[in-house]
This record gives structure tokens, C-alpha cells and sequence, in this order.
């Protein structure tokens, strides 16, 4: 029997530590047809040696390679072998980068974002892609919990005391209240909501079916929900997808509380690390940082088959 490709890619992670938001389910929840993402495979003795699973989509300028919708990052995955030296894993990468794109140009323009896991952006150099350099920021969920706290910026642990005596704290199942703050955010801001509710609802379904989610949410006593976290996890990692709130109550530190209960509770479940999914906005990056959560840099690599959308790219940040 012949297996497809995203058949390979589907055993490849049921057996390997492939990161959550590259699962081939996330990406069947948050596609809407069979032919908006693929994953490429590097094969030896009909063995997975690289895989990188990507979303395509569909315009008149031409199909374009983006992340995954509702995700960060893109996972290259190389296979590990242990006990050999640093010079066979260079080499390795760049083998395998090499053969993943050695027939696939079938694109206008190609854009991921790599998981911090994937450092060695060089051989995309040698392929003639850009890069930019971006920053997440992950918090080490190994200490005690003390610790962690004790790390916490000043103000960070007066907000929570505030935040406690202000509002009630508590998980939620309900998706919709989260989904709803984030609709009226977007709106009083006049953007657009970044995601189709189709996706958000059914990478909620998928997220819940397996128990990868927790959602916690604050307000005060008789009173609508005022604010709402949303985070995605696996038996080590823990992302933060949707942060919502009411923008009249953020000084009164409710989603620093909320953070702190999310902070508790991975804890508590002996995860390793909190990502607060990466951001460049100079007025979010204070608060992730003042939680002890440190920098981090990936790599955000791009080609354009035309100056056109190289500079579309470039100067509208656009893709």
C-alpha cells in the first residue's frame, strides 16, 4: 500500500516528539480543505530523515507558503541520533534542508516562522532566502514554584494581590466567552480578527477532545466575564493562544492574575516551559519579561519569485 505523504507525517508523530502546534491534527482542524497544507518529506530507505508540513494558500498573485493559521511557529523536523558530534548534525541540517527543497519551488512566495528548536537558519541562506530575526519569551516552569514567583518584577506581584481582591479567578470550558472578548478587542481597535471562526472552533473541538487546553477567565461577582486567557499544552510545552480582555480593567492587573493562575497550574502539572507565543510590540514585551520569562530568538525566513512581493512583504509586513 502507498501512503501519502501526510499519511508519513501522521505516523511520524505518533512516534516522535514533534512540537503541538506542528501535529498533523492541528493542521487538519485549522485548514479548511485537504489541499490548503501538505508537509514535505526527505526519505532514506523509505525512513523519515526531514519533514516540514506547511500551509498553502491560494491567490491571484499565486500560491503562497505561510505558517499554519492559529500558530507561531513552523518545525522543521530532523531525525536525532545520538552520541554523534556537532559536525554530523551540521551536516545533517543541511542535507536535509537541501533535499526538502530541491524540487519544491511551486510557490510566489514562502514564509515561516522557525521554531526556536530549528537555530540553523544558514542553509536557507545558501538557498537564497531572507531572514528576519523575532523574539518569543519562555518561562522556565522547572523551579519551584516559589521561585518563579519570587522572580516576578515587583509590580507584578502587587498586581496579582490586586487582581485577587478585584476579581474572581477560574477555569472555564465555555470557548465562546473568550472568542467573544477577542471579536469586541479587535473591533475597538478597527482591525479585522486575524482567524476564521471556522478554525477557532474547530481547533477548540480538536484542542479539547484531547485535552490540550485550558482557559481561564476573571471578572467580578454577578458580573459579565471581563477577561479571558487561552492556552494549548502537551505533557512539557504550554503556548498562549488568545489573551482578551476589557482595556479599562487591565490596570487593575487582571490579566497578569490571570497569567499567574495559568503559571500555577502548568506547574502543578510538571510542565517545562510557558510560552507566552512570541511578540514584537514594544508595549507587550515588558509584561511578558516581568514575569522572568526570558528572550528568546527565532528565525523568520522568506523568498519572493518576484521584487513585487519581496517588497510587499518587506515594507507592509503584508504576509
Amino acid at each position: 500500500m502507498q501512503f501519502s505523504n501526510k499519511q508519513k507525517y501522521q505516523e511520524l508523530c505518533e512516534k516522535e516528539d514533534i512540537p503541538l502546534q506542528a501535529q498533523y491534527w492541528w493542521f487538519e482542524a485549522v485548514t479548511d480543505k485537504q489541499k490548503d497544507w501538505d508537509v514535505l518529506l526527505y526519505l532514506k530507505n523509505e525512513e523519515v530523515i526531514a519533514a516540514l508540513p506547511y500551509f498553502r494558500k491560494k491567490t491571484p498573485l499565486g500560491d503562497i507558503i505561510l505558517p499554519a493559521p492559529i500558530a507561531a511557529y513552523s518545525f522543521i523536523y530532523i531525525k536525532k541520533f545520538k552520541d554523534k558530534p556537532s559536525h554530523f548534525h551540521y551536516s545533517l541540517q543541511r542535507e536535509a534542508i537541501f533535499a526538502l527543497f530541491k524540487d519544491f519551488n511551486s510557490f510566489s512566495f514562502f514564509k515561516l516562522n522557525l521554531h526556536p528548536q530549528n537555530s540553523n537558519w544558514l542553509p536557507f541562506s545558501w538557498l537564497r532566502f531572507s531572514q528576519t530575526t523575532r523574539y518569543t519569551y519562555l518561562l522556565d516552569l522547572k523551579k519551584d514554584k516559589a521561585d518563579i514567583h519570587a522572580n516576578f518584577k515587583h509590580n507584578v506581584r502587587k498586581n496579582i494581590k490586586k487582581a485577587h481582591r478585584n476579581f474572581i479567578f477560574r477555569q472555564s470550558e465555555d470557548f465562546t466567552i473568550v472568542q467573544k472578548l477577542l471579536i469586541v478587542l479587535y473591533e475597538k481597535q478597527n482591525m479585522k480578527f486575524p482567524y476564521s471562526l471556522s478554525a477557532t472552533e474547530k481547533l477548540e473541538k480538536e484542542l479539547k477532545n484531547r485535552k490540550k487546553r485550558v482557559i481561564f477567565v476573571a471578572g467580578k461577582e454577578g458580573e459579565e466575564i471581563k477577561a479571558g486567557v487561552y492556552f494549548a499544552y502537551d505533557d512539557k510545552y504550554a503556548v498562549c493562544l488568545y489573551t482578551a480582555s476589557d482595556k479599562d480593567d487591565r490596570k487593575n492587573g487582571i490579566v497578569t492574575g490571570l497569567y499567574w493562575e495559568a503559571i500555577q497550574h502548568f506547574h502543578a502539572l510538571g510542565l517545562e516551559v510557558l510560552d507566552f507565543d512570541g511578540t514584537m510590540l514594544q508595549n507587550v514585551e515588558p509584561l511578558y519579561t516581568s514575569f522572568g520569562a526570558v528572550q528568546h530568538s527565532y528565525h523568520s525566513i522568506y523568498k519572493a519569485k518576484n521584487k513585487f512581493l519581496h517588497l510587499l512583504a518587506i515594507g507592509l509586513n503584508k504576509f
